[in-house]
């Protein structure tokens, strides 16, 4: 009983700060306690409606900010995140319905401030590929529609990071403390993930990075010219340890077999084939390192 008359309280004020924030959606602004779950809802037309609940997710309480359809993957939040956030992100979703817009940046992204990895998910959106993750300060996750969502939460390790799809590949662009940006590529038909050489795509040469792998630290500019030109983000082969299973649990590079080895050999080569000629004749296809 305390612990709901508490999680009230705390609801109103939600809504009493949603209504000093935002008061041009006062009218639209309603507390609804009648069940269990309680909301925190801005109205839209017929009867629909964008609302701030939370929510158990496996053994977690996250907040949540729901769409009106069932498939839509919410935007989770952590319990800790400040009021001024949750009643932001509730207005930025509720306005884009209301006004029939895209979702404002950098809350389309689930994240409350600007940072170069809101930048660079505008940068491939507009174009035209599909972002699936951004994270940032906010590193919770809802994977799946909301009727069944499960909850992920992106470690510290993995840096900050943007995930995407192209036509043939899926992309991870990370920004780690120790190694710079790192952008790795999945070809779902060679089931291998490759690190593309930034070095070589953007000054041409190869730079030393932890574990053999190529990386490099990219200043603002650079981080435009990699967010214009897609060049640097095409699919390729390559090697990445650890996730992939080519580690052994005493540390050790677990080797391929052979028929293996040659099978990724024909799949990078033709990814880097198809990138070439998706960027031209006269341009240099993505740069990555060999798959072993």
């Amino acid at each position: 009983m305390v612990a709901a008359f508490g999680r009230h309280l705390h609801f109103k004020s939600l809504e009493q700060a949603l209504l000093d924030r935002h008061p041009e959606v006062a009218d639209r602004v309603c507390f609804d306690d009648t069940s269990r779950l309680m909301h925190l809802k801005v109205t839209l037309s017929a009867g629909r409606s964008v609302a701030l609940a939370q929510v158990r997710m496996g053994y977690s309480t996250v907040w949540c900010v729901m769409g009106p359809e069932l498939d839509s993957e919410p935007s989770v939040w952590p319990l800790d995140t400040p009021d001024e956030v949750l009643v932001d992100a509730l207005h930025a979703v509720a306005s884009a319905r209301i006004t029939g817009e895209a979702v404002s940046t950098p809350w389309r992204w689930n994240e409350s401030e600007p940072s170069d990895m809101t930048e660079l998910a505008d940068l491939l959106d507009a174009q035209g590929l599909r972002v699936r993750r951004v994270a940032a300060g906010n590193r919770w996750f809802a994977s799946g529609p909301r009727h069944a969502a499960k909850l992920d939460i992106a470690g510290r390790d993995d840096g900050c990071f943007v995930e995407a799809e192209f036509p043939d590949a899926f992309v991870r662009v990370s920004l780690k403390p120790a190694l710079g940006w790192l952008v790795d590529v999945y070809v779902p038909e060679v089931e291998a993930w490759g690190r593309v050489d930034l070095g070589w795509n953007l000054w041409g040469r190869t730079l030393p990075g932890a574990g053999g792998a190529s990386c490099g630290r990219l200043g603002a500019g650079d981080r435009r010219r990699t967010g214009q030109g897609s060049e640097g983000l095409g699919p390729g082969g390559g090697r990445r340890a650890g996730r992939d299973g080519r580690t052994r649990l005493d540390g050790r590079p677990r080797r391929r077999s052979r028929r293996t080895r040659q099978g990724l050999h024909a799949g990078g080569r033709a990814a880097l084939a198809r990138s070439s000629a998706a960027h031209g004749e006269g341009s240099r296809p993505a740069h990555v390192t060999r798959l072993r």
